[in-house]
């Protein structure tokens, strides 16, 4: 199949004045009427929203506290180091990152008590990120600053990336936090409980499983593994340990398995040896504590055989049912029903659930949130109220934009209450209207208390929750009609949780024994017992007619559990057997930094305005800036401003089938609700052949655009839409004569405006769905040229993706049709649509693709070849493409047969064998494998490279 020459010339050099260029990236951020000030410490930069000067000084004071105990065992003290707080968001997280160099912390704390433990949020949060601070100084080495002086930030990144494994930089910090905090996550039994469990029951995994994840079994994050890794080898090893392995990994990291040679020369052991090390010593202190250990017997609410990792939550009774919260590798997150047989119904599946640590039902409803998000400003998102009715199934928002962290019904149906934290840390306990949302009541939190996990007792007038101070978390029950509060239980070092009330008792999650377990406190006495006795955890109580429920904790995902109240053998408090495991006890000691961040001071920082355009150019990468390593190089530099306001960059590309270099500066504002997009390019175009020899042209062009970029979620179904519009004008000069087949203008103006509009609508997938299961998106695209000038063309198009399921759970079905519409006086557009596969492009002036894809898994594996390669998956992509091209007018040719005004039919099929695989330990899962295509026109078949999508 070919075109001829002089006709591919003119299409390679002309569609290439337009060729798409990479999308410019969208910045996280706000509008410009929120205005930014910013806090100069000795040792922080710290930048905050007007308004939240009383939150930025207590995170600067934190900082400075916490400067030289925190980077301490690592030997590493940082450099002034920029911190921005992100307090319209109402997720709990953060991060440090470069491009540039800086932290962001979200402010927002979470409501699930496993996550924040008896420490507050901010405090948290900050240790452990300035913890990965100190590890970016850390990498700081002779060999990273020569990274960094010839490729700016991301080199020097990338090598230390390459340097130290994921679990490390996530682990050790967690070990940091833990040394510093009342209850870090290193002490809460839960957060190592999958680990425990799939070593008890599962044997353990192999260090490339446990680090790499698997589509066979839950793995735990590298958090985990991390934190088993540092803190294990600090025991053995002392506290210097990690500055001695990773202080020698960054200096050289161009060493291939410097990592593993570091432990060798700092314990005698290699990585290998030394992760099986720690997995001994935990299995045997595991299986120690367990045999102390006379399990509740209980009954299994589901009967229905797991075939893969899954978790039952958060059991509420209802009506002679359980509703659980249902997730697991192979489950989006839905809530489900479970009747007495132990058969399942699925109600509802969620959105972008905001896990709060339970769930609240009755009869009549089910409440739970979920993120909203704000459709342009990425760096702003709310939490609202989503309401199922069990009797019409239907599904309803309350609160829009409203910040709700969590929810729970009153026994009447009538009344919400709920916990709401505004954008300066304030939180607040209001009771709802459930049917309105309008506020009742917004109780008075004067001290500003941290309410959490709330929920009504049986009678519907008292609220029993969660309140934090700055000494411990207490159990209250707080009287709806006067206010007043009631302390149940307290506790400075316990991680308790999910209070709910039954009876005389407010049954409750502690962490007391050493595994996480349910007990119950006596509202008139105090007296505390023990209820449960779990292996590996007990959550969420539930009382129904004599009988509790549970979600008990397997290395196969939660089950829900019941047994009947009077069987219960219940421990008093004061009997309860000791089972902490003491493994982060000598960690901590080593640190010396236990009590410290309970020590900073509350000095008066100077705050002053932060100017976003004087601070809008920040150089973040230079040098080699971009490369697709077949076709072109850019040398070059790159800016973006810490608020994302400017994505700036500039230089020179070097095209390699070309011999030529061409120039090049954009620039993208993001302040403002639409992008502006600046472009421009300049420089030689060459072509090279036997008849013509090298075909050399100047080309320059520029261009200017808006674009509307919106996030439109508010279901399970991810949501977005793109809007563009750009305009632009290019010039060609010193073309020869005689190149081009027809007469047309060889040196010239083109001006095209060109436009598009897409709108993405996909289900979520599992982790084991091959691709989303439910979806539609459509894109439509115009480039025209109205401005006059010597290049015409008018182009129009359409293609539409529909996602459906397949035969079986984990198959998907896609299919996909394009029409393109192309009216060319003397220039072809490049193509925005799916071209048939198999076929090179032909400039049809009328082209309709359509595409079907049935994918399915065929195997899960953990099979890998020491370090170098790790394979967890292989799938199959079947395909079947047709297209039909037509010519208006004139004569090409095409598959050896002459065109005129006729139609041709491309017609292909085939199939993909895919491997999911990581390379050399790194946590990058790559896609690739290898494609058959017959092609039907030519009765010849072709095998290619499939890359990401992508076929070679």
């Amino acid at each position: 199949m070919y075109i001829k020459l002089p006709l591919a010339l003119l299409f390679i050099f002309l569609t290439t004045l337009t060729k798409a260029q990479l999308p410019t990236s969208i910045t996280s951020t706000l509008p410009p009427s929120i205005k930014w000030q910013q806090i100069n410490s000795p040792h922080f930069k710290v930048l905050y929203t007007q308004g939240n000067e009383h939150q930025a000084q207590k995170v600067t004071n934190i900082l400075e506290c916490i400067y030289e105990p925190a980077s301490r065992s690592l030997g590493a003290k940082p450099r002034k180091f920029p911190i921005v707080i992100q307090n319209e968001r109402s997720e709990s997280n953060g991060f440090v990152t470069v491009g540039p160099f800086r932290s962001e912390l979200y402010s927002t704390a979470p409501q699930n008590y496993l996550r924040v433990g008896n420490d507050e949020w901010l405090e948290r949060l900050i240790v452990h990120e300035y913890r990965h601070i100190v590890q970016f100084q850390k990498a700081v080495t002779p060999f990273n600053k020569t990274a960094f002086f010839l490729t700016g930030e991301f080199g020097a990144a990338f090598f230390a990336g390459i340097a130290a494994p994921s679990w490390f930089w996530e682990g050790d910090a967690v070990g940091i936090e833990t040394a510093m905090g009342r209850t870090g996550r290193g002490v809460i039994p839960s957060f190592l409980m999958a680990y425990k469990a799939n070593l008890i029951e599962k044997g353990g995994f192999n260090y490339y499983k446990q680090h790499l994840g698997s589509f066979r079994d839950f793995v735990p994050n590298h958090y985990v593994t991390g934190y088993l890794m540092t803190t294990h080898m600090k025991n053995e090893y002392g506290q210097d340990v990690w500055d001695k392995i990773v202080g020698r990994a960054f200096r050289y990291p161009y060493i291939p398995g410097v990592f593993s040679s570091s432990i060798k020369k700092a314990t005698g052991n290699y990585l290998i040896p030394a992760y099986k090390e720690m997995m001994a010593y935990q299995r045997q202190i595991y299986e120690d504590q367990l045999s102390k250990i006379e399990p509740t017997e209980f009954e299994l609410v589901s009967t229905k055989r797991k075939k893969t990792f899954t978790n039952y939550q958060y059991p509420q009774a209802v009506s002679g049912k359980i509703i659980a919260l249902k997730s697991g590798l192979g489950d989006i997150r839905q809530i489900v029903s479970i009747d007495n047989d132990g058969m399942e119904e699925k109600l509802v599946e969620l959105g972008a659930y905001n896990d709060i640590g339970f769930l609240s039902a009755n009869d009549k409803y089910i409440v739970w949130t979920e993120f909203e998000f704000d459709p342009r400003w990425r760096s702003r998102n709310y939490l609202t109220i989503r309401k199922y009715n069990l009797q019409t199934g239907e599904l309803i928002r309350l609160g829009k934009k409203k910040r709700y962290t969590s929810v729970s019904l009153s026994p009447d149906s009538e009344k919400l209450i709920v916990t709401e934290q505004d954008i300066y840390g304030s939180s607040s306990l209001k009771i709802l209207d459930a049917e309105t949302g309008e506020v009742i009541i917004d109780f008075e939190n004067e001290n500003n208390y941290f309410y959490s996990m709330p929920s009504f007792d049986s009678t519907g007038e008292n609220i029993i929750c969660l309140i934090s101070k700055e000494d411990g978390k207490s159990i209250i029950k707080k009287s709806i009609s006067s206010g007043i509060e009631e302390e149940i239980f307290y506790s400075d070092k316990e991680n308790i949780g999910v209070p709910i009330q039954s009876g005389e008792f407010v049954y409750f999650n502690t962490n007391y024994n050493g595994i996480d377990n349910i007990f119950r406190v006596n509202m008139q006495s105090k007296n505390v017992e023990q209820v449960s006795h779990s292996r590996f955890g007990a959550f969420n109580a539930n009382i129904d007619n004599d009988t509790l429920y549970y979600s008990d904790y397997t290395a196969d995902g939660f089950e829900v559990v019941s047994v009947d109240l009077s069987e219960i053998k219940y421990t008093p408090r004061i009997q309860v057997k000791n089972l902490v495991v003491p493994f982060a006890q000598k960690m901590i000691e080593q640190e010396h930094i236990h009590d410290i961040l309970y020590q900073s001071d509350s000095v008066k920082y100077d705050s002053e305005k932060y100017n976003r355009l004087l601070h809008s150019v920040r150089p973040v990468s230079w040098g080699i800036v971009a490369t697709d390593f077949a076709n072109t190089v850019s040398l070059g530099v790159s800016s973006r401003d810490i608020l994302g306001t400017s994505v700036i960059s500039a230089g020179t590309t070097y095209n390699y089938s070309e011999d030529t270099w061409r120039g090049y500066a954009n620039y993208s504002y993001q302040a403002l609700y639409p992008l502006i997009n600046f472009r421009s390019s300049w420089g030689k175009r060459s072509f090279e052949n036997d008849s013509i020899s090298r075909v050399e042209w100047k080309q320059s062009g520029v261009s200017l655009g808006l674009s509307l970029p919106l996030i439109l979620t508010k279901s399970r179904m991810s949501s977005s839409a793109s809007i563009r519009v750009s305009s632009g004008i290019n010039n060609i000069s010193g073309m020869p004569e005689r190149v081009f087949p027809f007469n047309t203008r060889r040196n010239g103006y083109l001006n095209v405006l060109s436009t598009s509009a897409s709108y993405s609508r996909i289900k979520r997938r599992s982790k084991l769905d091959v691709q989303s299961r439910w979806g539609q998106t459509i894109a439509v695209h115009a480039r025209l040229t109205p401005y006059g000038g010597d290049y015409h063309s008018t182009l129009w198009a359409a293609e539409s993706n529909l996602y459906l399921p397949g035969v079986f759970k984990h198959h998907a079905l896609s299919l996909k049709g394009g029409y393109q519409y192309e009216n060319k006086d003397n220039y072809y557009f490049s193509m925005p649509i799916t071209y048939t596969r198999g076929y090179n492009y032909f400039p049809f002036d009328h082209f309709t693709n359509y595409q079907i894809n049935y994918g399915l898994p065929l195997a899960h594996m953990d099979w890998h070849i020491g370090p170098f390669f790790n394979l967890q998956r292989v799938r199959t992509n079947l395909f079947y493409d047709h297209g039909y091209g037509r010519v208006n007018q004139g004569t090409v040719e095409y598959f050896d047969n002459r065109i005129r005004k006729g139609t041709v039919e491309l017609e292909s099929f085939g199939t993909e064998l895919l491997f999911s695989f990581n390379m050399f330990r790194y946590l990058l899962q790559f896609d690739a494998g290898i494609r058959y295509t017959y092609l039907r026109n030519t009765n010849t078949s072709e095998i290619s490279l499939v890359l990401g999508g992508i076929s070679f």
